[in-house]
């Protein structure tokens, strides 16, 4: 039994040693790839494009979902140094240089939302997962002037009017042209003529009466005649027809609609609380259409969307 425990043990060791041998060659690869990489980065051979490219657009995927991160802490990178900033600065602290607007982040197939990281199709303005704006909206549009700024040589930040930085003692703005006063002209009202009434004189015509022509009353003869009895006329009883009504069919009940998953638009059975597919929890009584229309701009959208791509409302599921 020695005999075959101490093989055993051998042959654990050996194992383990081939392992880190293993692994030691995959590092190795690795860091000939990387340093093949960093040098013809931009003028590898034919047949290393398509792995560069692969390289290259990981490398971007990995630098957005960091900025990303960031923004989610509240912080922002500084794109010259890579320090970690407050996300109101407008220099960075470490290397001095100016940090302009967060911009939508892109690795040139897809926009990625900086509310839930979501991946949208370039030119979509709303994400339709949370219903955030992906892109700013064009100069002048729905944006109000800004209330407070910064000085564009120290960064020190301004009041609002405030014409000169009070730390650096540059000029920010010019001062406001005076207004020229408006004079008002007295408003000369016309005189009204009023025209004369003419009245014309009134002709009075006189009145004919029609003469009174009495006739006499004339008395009509009264006239008595005997009663005569009616005859009494028996007439046979006629039996009414019987009408026999047609029978009226009811209308089938209509077939209710089939209950779809408002979540992977899958059809779910009836009496089922949850959805088979992806669990999503239904809504007793209802049934969920396959398509839907946005209230606000019309557009037809699959059901499943929580927000319009084309305007960003709320689509209420």
């Amino acid at each position: 039994m020695a005999f075959f425990d101490e093989a055993g043990r051998k042959a654990r060791e050996i194992g383990a040693e081939y392992e880190r041998q293993t692994a030691a060659l995959e590092d190795a690869y690795s860091a000939l790839g990387k340093a093949y990489f960093l040098k013809h980065e931009n003028d590898a051979e034919n047949e290393f494009v398509e792995h560069l490219a692969a390289i290259t657009a990981a490398k971007r995927r990995a630098e957005i979902f960091k900025e990303l991160h960031a923004r989610a802490r509240g912080v922002r990178i500084c794109p010259q140094c890579g320090v970690e900033l407050m996300a109101g600065s407008a220099f960075c602290n470490v290397c001095g240089a100016k940090l302009g607007a967060l911009e939508p982040l892109s690795d040139g197939e897809h926009i990625y939302c900086d509310n839930c990281a979501s991946a949208m199709p370039i030119g979509q303005r709303f994400c339709s997962s949370c219903g955030a704006l992906l892109t700013p909206p064009p100069e002048g549009e729905g944006q109000a002037a800004p209330v407070g700024s910064v000085c564009k040589k120290c960064g020190a930040p301004l009041a609002d009017g405030q014409l000169f930085c009070t730390a650096c003692g540059e000029r920010v703005a010019d001062a406001p042209a005076a207004e020229a006063p408006v004079i008002e002209e007295p408003v000369v009202e016309a005189p009204v003529v009023e025209a004369p009434v003419i009245e014309e004189p009134a002709i009075e015509e006189p009145a004919v009466e029609a003469p009174i022509v009495e006739e006499p009353a004339a008395e009509a003869p009264v006239i008595e005649e005997p009663a005569a009895e009616a005859p009494v006329i028996e007439e046979p009883a006629v039996e009414a027809p019987v009408i026999e009504e047609p029978a009226i069919e009811e209308p089938a009940a209509e077939e209710k609609p089939a209950r779809l998953c408002p979540n992977c638009g899958k059809e779910v059975a009836e009496g089922l609380r949850f959805c088979t597919s992806c669990g999503t929890k239904m809504i007793d009584g209802e049934a969920f259409p396959r398509e839907k229309i946005c209230p606000a701009c019309g557009k037809v959208l699959p059901a499943s969307l929580r927000f319009c791509t084309g305007c960003g409302t709320n689509l209420g599921i």
